[in-house]
């Protein structure tokens, strides 16, 4: 039976291969009042052993690590995943796809501590923490692949929504844009997903970025 920890708080795992970045993440951390990290661990096999007995609100993934994400996904749909990877072009293309792959956000391992605790709060609040480096991902990856755009007819307020997904903008942020609830929002993104047949907020992001960049060459 799984074992709920601090009610309250909202509970972290640490999954990554370093120590030294796993003990450092876990002091910056500490001094966060309403987050608590339950975990460091530093292989795969491990996490889910943890996970097999124990749960948490979020787990920071090492992208060295993402083999156990479909594992994560199929036995803890619930669980929000924020990847943590190096901000290295040639690394672009394989974050992107593990971006599409299910993860709620992803960010560079030399990012501002706190800017990782505002992730941590909007993927267990909002479900998905958009930033400006998962964007530069994306549009790197865009710009330097091909891409076949569906042939979709997307009515103006669906591409006013394709075009608050590209921004760096929380939730919250982009409905009071689009003037409309949060709830509204995410049904109109699972509405917009189905239609392009898409399956994650990360894949529509990428289209979002291929619409962008298609329209910039018209």
């Amino acid at each position: 039976m799984k074992t709920a920890y601090l009610d309250g708080l909202i509970t972290v795992i640490i999954a990554d291969g370093h120590p030294l970045f796993r003990i450092g993440m876990k002091v910056a951390l500490a001094h966060k009042k309403d987050i608590s990290v339950i975990a460091e661990i530093g292989n795969g096999k491990e996490l889910l052993d943890f996970l097999s007995t124990q749960y948490a609100d979020v787990i920071l993934l090492d992208q060295q690590l993402v083999n156990v994400l479909e594992k994560i996904r199929e036995l803890h749909p619930n669980i929000k995943v924020v990847l943590l990877c190096n901000m290295d072009t040639e690394n672009y293309a394989s974050i992107a796809e593990v971006m599409e792959r299910g993860i709620d956000s992803c960010l560079t391992k030399a990012i501002n501590p706190e800017l990782i605790a505002e992730a941590i709060r909007t993927v267990h609040s909002e479900g998905v923490y958009i930033n400006e480096f998962m964007n530069t991902v994306m549009a790197h990856v865009v710009r330097t692949r091909r891409h076949t755009m569906p042939d979709t007819n997307l009515n103006e307020k669906e591409m006013r929504l394709l075009e608050l997904l590209c921004q760096d903008k929380s939730i919250k942020e982009i409905a009071a844009t689009a003037g409309i609830n949060p709830r509204t929002l995410e049904a109109s993104k699972a509405k917009l997903k189905e239609k392009l047949g898409i399956k994650s907020t990360m894949g529509l992001l990428k289209y979002a970025m291929e619409q962008r960049l298609s329209l910039s060459k018209k």
